[in-house]
């Protein structure tokens, strides 16, 4: 493969470069562009004329915060590679925003095709409002072990509009992707970091995936004022990117940008911050980031390498100024070295995941050779005298003074632990007491609880209790009738098939016979119907009260299979039992509370609201639905009950006839279905004399 870069002035001389280097017969040619110019207009003229000259090329790019070509470094410009490979073939995608980054990056991935068979896939995405964290998870959800690079558009630290870009067109809020194929193709990834933390830990105490609302209960903004003053936190999210947060991630220390700021206080960054995760502030350690610059390019002379691409944070263009050079310049020596500086770079480690990283230059190697051409390092560029000496100088003063605050720190922690060992002694004590007398306040709760529900259980099985005597009182009937039809007509045929033997049979005995039976038959019949429709009643009935199970059923018709299954308990009033419920009304709730409410509701009715002063005893039911609650209505013509009675009538184990049969749980079971099972309320009104009505409302 050959890698050609190239810094654009104009489209004529473009042109007359594109056909200077006979890009044309080319048959696999990628193209990278990268340019501070963030105009929608520009960038579309030049795709335009990139794609009317070399058709058969793959383009993909992005806005920037400043252009690398052969480790100079340029601002507001454009610079544009040409890959000519030999036998790599790329693919290249684009996808829109899609529902949130992840999605995202799904989104991307489904497009494609063979991933496993890949290389390498480069990834630039809008850097503003693209998490970028959760964007490269969506990539590794699809492709857990497929190599990445690229990362986050930039707009020149304007923060307004960032776009990322194919040949087939431009993506404002999406993302993009090169995917690379190739069985003589040769990847490497390298990264170096060198920001170093600084200050105490601060806990995130709130945050939604990376949006940070508070920090040590202050309010992220509030943070930075407090300890990079009110300049640097007046000018975020631009100077954000120079001092990040820094947190530690399977042995990695990962540094999280800011990109953007609210009026709530609170800070996007590029990728997420957890609550409860330990944070530090970071600073650019200047003699680390150019010591390892020469380390950096001797490890990647150690590969087969014919292109680099670069993809570094910004931060460090505007740490080290034009100083950045002699952290880029090595590359240069190695092969043609082109990249731009990222809102967030993207890097996966062998074997880990995809990480979203903050203030690191990252590097791709390919070739498609397999040989290692072992160059001379020939780049001496020193650093300017009158910057980066006071800058190194200051970086050393912030290391060796953290490192002795994290050391008093330290001691300090050391003696807190000491003293809180010896209260906890002191403590000890009284702890085992207070535990002790916990345990035996506690087992008397919980003897007090048992009993509780198990006489809440009892009065459950009561009411089943109630429901199998009604069952076996309606159906006697019926089965009764049955059974003495069917007597009837094994006597007859008994009678018939003796006058058969006997020679005795007439025609008008056979005919009477068939009549008879006729009559019988249809008598049975209309008995055993009656019967299946009472227990398939009373069999739904059961289960309800049984099951907390949603269903959805006709309220006026499940009210009238519950009076049904009351039949042998209200038969007594049956003619005043009023229901008056809109037919229309159908739910989707728990059929078996509601009918543990209702058999309550009447049982309590029969049991404490009517004596012998009561003439014609009568119990209404109403229901009616608006706005999505609905009122049930219960009253009856009783005795009524004094105001003491109403205060406690939802109270455990109150009850007015304790010696004659009553619980004292039939309302409190009908208050704890209604709030707790439905999230309802309920309301009594009632006075002596002028019986009692309860209101019900459910939300459905």
């Amino acid at each position: 493969m050959k890698t050609t870069n190239y810094q654009y002035q104009t489209p004529e001389a473009l042109i007359s470069f594109i056909a200077q280097e006979n890009f044309k017969s080319t048959s696999y040619l990628f193209i990278q562009i990268f340019t501070g110019v963030c105009e929608v207009l520009f960038i579309e003229n030049l795709l335009k004329l990139l794609t009317n000259h070399l058709p058969q090329a793959k383009i993909i790019g992005a806005t920037t915060d400043g252009e690398i070509i052969q480790g100079k470094i340029l601002e507001k410009q454009t610079v544009i590679s040409f890959s000519d490979f030999n036998h790599t073939i790329i693919t290249t995608y684009l996808t829109d925003f899609i529902e949130n980054s992840y999605q995202t990056g799904i989104a991307l991935m489904q497009q494609m095709e063979n991933v496993k068979q890949a290389k390498l896939l480069i990834t630039f995405s809008q850097g503003l409002t693209i998490n970028g964290e959760e964007y490269v998870k969506g990539i590794q959800n699809q492709a857990p072990s497929l190599p990445i690079a690229g990362g986050l558009a930039s707009d020149n630290a304007q923060f307004i509009a960032t776009y990322v870009f194919t040949e087939k067109g431009i993506v404002k809020k999406g993302a993009v992707g090169a995917l690379f194929f190739g069985k003589t193709l040769f990847i490497n990834r390298y990264f170096n970091f060198s920001w170093e933390p600084i200050g105490q830990e601060l806990t995130i105490t709130k945050s939604i995936k990376n949006r940070v609302y508070t920090i040590d209960n202050m309010t992220a903004e509030r943070i930075y004022t407090k300890y990079l003053g009110s300049q640097i936190s007046n000018l975020l999210p631009a100077t954000g990117i120079e001092f990040p947060l820094v947190i530690q991630k399977k042995g990695l220390t990962i540094a999280r940008a800011v990109l953007n700021k609210y009026e709530d206080g609170s800070l996007l960054f590029a990728g997420n911050i957890a609550e409860g995760e330990k944070v530090r502030f970071a600073y650019g350690n200047v003699d680390a980031i150019l010591e390892q610059a020469p380390i950096c390019s001797t490890h990647i002379s150690q590969a087969p390498v014919e292109s680099i691409f670069i993809y570094s944070c910004m931060a460090r263009k505007r740490l080290l100024s034009k100083d950045i050079e002699i952290e880029l310049q090595p590359l240069s020596d190695l092969a043609p070295t082109i990249g731009f500086f990222t809102n967030g770079e993207f890097f996966h480690n062998q074997g880990q995941e995809n990480e979203l990283l903050n203030q690191t230059m990252t590097i791709v190697t390919l070739s498609e050779s397999s040989t290692i051409q072992f160059p001379q390092l020939t780049s001496k560029i020193k650093p300017s005298i009158d910057k980066s000496l006071t800058v190194s100088a200051l970086s050393h003063l912030i290391s060796v003074t953290s490192t002795e605050l994290h050391n008093l720190n330290e001691k300090l922690e050391f003696r807190v632990q000491q003293k809180t060992a010896q209260l906890s002694l002191l403590n000890k004590q009284l702890e085992n007491r207070i535990e002790q007398k916990s345990l035996e306040i506690k087992a008397q709760y919980e003897k007090l609880h048992e009993t509780e529900k198990q006489l809440i259980k009892n009065e459950k099985f009561a009411s089943l209790g109630t429901l199998v005597a009604g069952i076996a009182h309606e159906i006697n009937t019926p089965i009764g009738l049955s059974l003495t039809g069917i007597t009837y007509l094994k006597d007859e045929l008994k009678g018939l098939k003796k006058a058969h033997e006997t020679e005795q049979m007439t025609e008008d005995l056979f005919q009477e016979f068939l009549y008879h039976s006729a009559k019988m038959m249809q008598s049975i019949h209309t008995s055993l119907d009656k019967t299946v429709i009472l227990v398939k009643s009373f069999k739904q009935i059961a289960v309800d009260q049984s099951s907390d199970e949603y269903r959805t059923f006709n309220l006026a018709q499940y009210i009238d299979e519950i009076l049904l299954s009351l039949h042998n308990m209200t038969r007594f009033i049956k003619h005043n039992m009023i229901v008056d419920i809109d037919k229309k009304i159908v739910l989707k709730s728990k059929p078996g509370a509601l009918s543990q409410v209702i058999t309550n509701l009447i049982t309590n009715s029969l049991t404490h609201a009517f004596d012998e002063s009561i003439e014609n005893p009568e119990m209404i039911i109403k229901a009616t639905q608006s706005n999505q609650i609905l009122t049930l209505i219960f009253s009856d013509n009783g005795i009524g009950m004094n105001k003491e009675v109403k205060r406690q009538i939802f109270d455990p184990f109150f009850t007015t006839k304790r010696g004659s049969g009553g619980s004292g749980l039939g309302m409190n079971i009908i208050y704890n279905i209604i709030t707790q099972s439905f999230k309802g309320t309920i309301e009594i009104e009632s006075s002596l004399g002028k019986g009692a009505q309860f209101c019900i409302k459910i939300p459905i």
